[in-house]
This record gives C-alpha cells, sequence and structure tokens, in this order.
C-alpha cells in the first residue's frame, strides 16, 4: 500500500481497540493451519536463522511467487515449529513482529480498500476476537480510524473497489450494505424477523442489481428504497414471516447434509462437530475413507429422526428464558458478516444473505447443542451466572465453528451447490432456515 493513500480508516467498534491476548488466549492461531510465508518475510527470517534451522522450520510452497513463497512447518501434535511452550511465537519475540509473515503479522485482522477508504474487521476464528464481536451491544458501531498505521505495519490487504468503481455493481457497495446493516439493526424485531425483512428487500433488487450488471438503476434502487420505507411495510413483513410453518424438515437435511457431507473426511481435530455428536447419543468411528456414524443404541436413521425434536426443544428452552441476549449474538454475527464479506463477491445481493442464512443455521444448530448448555436445560441459574455461562458457550461455538467449517473454504459453497443442484437454493427455501 502506498504511504499516500487509503489513509481514512472505517471499523467496528469491537476490532478499533482489539489486542491480541496472547499466552492468556484459550487457544492459539499457531496450531492446525498451513501457514503461507510471504518471500519478502521468508528472506528477513533467512537473515537471522542458520541454515539447518531454516530448512527444519520451513518448506518451500510449490507455488514460489511473491506471496505464498514459504510454508511454515507444523511438528507431530500440528503446532507452528516456532511455537514455544508457553504459547509465545518465538520468531516475534527475538526479532518483534516485523520479521512475521503477512498472515501472522495480520491474523485475525481482515483488511480490505474499498476505492480510497480501508476498512478493518475481525476474523472470528480468534476467541478474542469473537468475544469482543459478539457481546457487546455497541460492538457494530460503525467508527472511524486512522489507516496509517495498517500501512506502516504492511498488513495483508484485499483490494475489492477502485475509485470510481469499474462496474455498475460495484458501484452500490455503500448503499446497499448499509441498508441491510441498518435492518439487522432494528431491535424492535427479532433478529430472525429482521434477516426476512432484509432478504425480502434484498430479493427485490437482486432482479436488477447483480455482477452481470450493465448499467447503472439509481431509479429502480430509489424505488425500492420507498417501497420499504412505507408506513407499515415493515410490520406488514413482520407478521408474514409469523405466520410462515415453522417446520423443522427442510432445515435437518441441510444438518444432515452437513453431518455427512464431514463423513467423507476425518473427525481428527473437529471437537466441535464431536461434541454436537454426542450431545445427541452419536459417536464416530474412524475409517479409511473418513469415519462413520454411530449411536449406542438403535440405528443412526432412528437418531436423525429424533434429531430435530430434541434440537427443538434445547432451542425454545433457551430462547424463551434468555431471548435479548441469544438475539444479540446473532445480530452481532450477522451484521458483522455484511459488514466484514461485502456482497459484490457473490452473484446478487441475495445470493450473498443466502450464504450467511446457510452459515447460521449451522452456526445455531451448534450452540444449541453445545454440551456446555447442559446445566441450563436442567436448571433455572440465577441470571448472572446463567449469561455468564451463555456468553462463554457461543464464544466457544463461533469461535470453533469459523475454524473448523468457515475456515475449510470449499465446505459451505460445496453444501450450496448440493442443495442448488436439488432446486432447494430459493428465497423461500432461505426463510425456512431463518426460522430454524
Amino acid at each position: 500500500m502506498e504511504q499516500s493513500s487509503y489513509k481514512e480508516g472505517l471499523t467496528l467498534k469491537y476490532a478499533a481497540d482489539f489486542v491480541c491476548t496472547g499466552a492468556e488466549c484459550p487457544d492459539n492461531c499457531c496450531h492446525g493451519w498451513q501457514v503461507i510465508v510471504d518471500r519478502k518475510s521468508y528472506n528477513k527470517v533467512k537473515l537471522q536463522l542458520s541454515a539447518e534451522e531454516l530448512a527444519s522450520k520451513f518448506r518451500m510452497s510449490v507455488h514460489q511467487d511473491a506471496y505464498d513463497y514459504a510454508r511454515l512447518k507444523l511438528d507431530a501434535d500440528e503446532n507452528c515449529m516456532m511455537l514455544e511452550n508457553n504459547g509465545l511465537c518465538r520468531l516475534h519475540r527475538d526479532f518483534g513482529e516485523d520479521i512475521l509473515s503477512v498472515t501472522c503479522r495480520t491474523y485475525p485482522r481482515h483488511v480490505s480498500v474499498i476505492g480510497k477508504r480501508t476498512e478493518l474487521s475481525l476474523t472470528l476464528s480468534c476467541p478474542e476476537a469473537a468475544r469482543r464481536c459478539l457481546l457487546d451491544a455497541d460492538a457494530m458501531q460503525l467508527t472511524k480510524f486512522d489507516a496509517s498505521d495498517i500501512i506502516r505495519r504492511d498488513l495483508g490487504v484485499r483490494h475489492l473497489q477502485d475509485d470510481p468503481p469499474q462496474t455498475p455493481y460495484l458501484h452500490y457497495v455503500d448503499v446497499v450494505r448499509d441498508a441491510v446493516l441498518n435492518l439487522l439493526a432494528e431491535r424492535g424485531f427479532p433478529i430472525a424477523s429482521r434477516l426476512f425483512i432484509a432478504g425480502f428487500f434484498l430479493d427485490h433488487i437482486s432482479s436488477f442489481i447483480a455482477r452481470d450488471m450493465a448499467v447503472l438503476e439509481d431509479e429502480k434502487l430509489v424505488a425500492a428504497f420507498d417501497v420499504m420505507s412505507a408506513e407499515g411495510m415493515m410490520d406488514g413483513l413482520y407478521r408474514q414471516f409469523q405466520e410462515i410453518d415453522n417446520s423443522l424438515d427442510y432445515s435437518m437435511s441441510v444438518i444432515e447434509a452437513l453431518l455427512f457431507a464431514r463423513a467423507g473426511k476425518s473427525l481428527s481435530g473437529l471437537v466441535l462437530l464431536q461434541s454436537v455428536l454426542k450431545c445427541y447419543g452419536f459417536f464416530s468411528v474412524e475409517t479409511d475413507e473418513g469415519f462413520e456414524l454411530k449411536v449406542e443404541h438403535g440405528t443412526v436413521q432412528e437418531a436423525l429422526s429424533s434429531l430435530a425434536e430434541q434440537y427443538r426443544y434445547r432451542r425454545d428452552l433457551l430462547t424463551e428464558r434468555y431471548p435479548e441476549r441469544i438475539n444479540l449474538y446473532i445480530e452481532n454475527y450477522c451484521r458483522n458478516y455484511w459488514f466484514r464479506e461485502l456482497f459484490v463477491n457473490s452473484p446478487t445481493p441475495l445470493a450473498h444473505m443466502q450464504t450467511l442464512v446457510l452459515r447460521l443455521a449451522v452456526l445455531k444448530f451448534v450452540f444449541f447443542s453445545h454440551e456446555g448448555l447442559t446445566p441450563l436445560l436442567e436448571q433455572q441459574l440465577p441470571e448472572a451466572q446463567a449469561l455468564e455461562l451463555l456468553d462463554n458457550v457461543i464464544v466457544d461455538s463461533v469461535y470453533r465453528f469459523s475454524r473448523e467449517i468457515e475456515h475449510e473454504e470449499r465446505f459451505l459453497p460445496e453444501m450450496q451447490r448440493q442443495l442448488a443442484a436439488q432446486g432447494m437454493d430459493s428465497f423461500a427455501h432461505s426463510v425456512v432456515l431463518m426460522k430454524f
């Protein structure tokens, strides 16, 4: 990034003053991941380590380009070879942040350039980032900042839009995103209803705002805003959503697809998914092809048939007791997604919302199925104790979900392709998932 450009910064309150908790973190970002090392950083390390140590800690990438030049090796426990017993990085300790690769220097920050504006958010696979994002009622407050420090530190940046925008689709980044962020912040409605209202708006505008659009459609967009701002419109959409059947059949078919799509891979390291399976009486047996689901009593199919009612019981009891807290978690997760993941990366704004709804359905299943919530199901705890437990479980659920599922780039898109192939990718199907 040029020093003279992109100094205007926009972020969310929770990300503005993020500081890594280091050895205090309940997990660490130096385990289980293949870390890409750029050529510039590798050359800095090369000056500090002996040839023998360099060879023992790094392997050269098959790409050998400026960004993906080398990879940090992992030990037998899948820890980075530079990770010390105290949970801290040896390179950072001995030589400071500047020697770290762009990947290590940036994580969990997510930096994008839109026109001449730099935007900063956080990746929720970091426990501290997830905690800051999910638990504060003001976490999603838009905040301006001076991006000079990001420029100075040479963090990893995604350039998403030129100034002026090169295509009509990119022209609408701010106006459409702001509209959705505002709709998701309407706390007079439950968060599921807000998702429906935002989805209704996006379904309408996606007929003329899309990646393949050739001309600007300002008049049509203004008309769509007029429709949404009409007196009683949002109340009417809320009532319409309440009248939609709350059957779990389709939603559970999506969850079953999740479990069996995962069956082609090992469950080693997937602590979250294993704990969810355990909650419903499943266990897994490793096979040559991945793993096979088993149950202690009866058949797998019988257990899957009762899964929906067990989930419904857990969800309904907890949302009835703690509606405001759970609405806050989901709102913040959704607004963070809509700020961080720009809709212009999807074919249409509606497709982008459908990706969020799919993620959210899986995340809700993971959260409400978390074994840590069992004490809340068995007894009515004092409010402060109950909320602390809920907070701990949502943070654990979100950061593990992000690590184990969202970070696996091909997994959720493959689920979406399977749903599309079966004709189950309409807005109506997404509405059903919103009620999950």
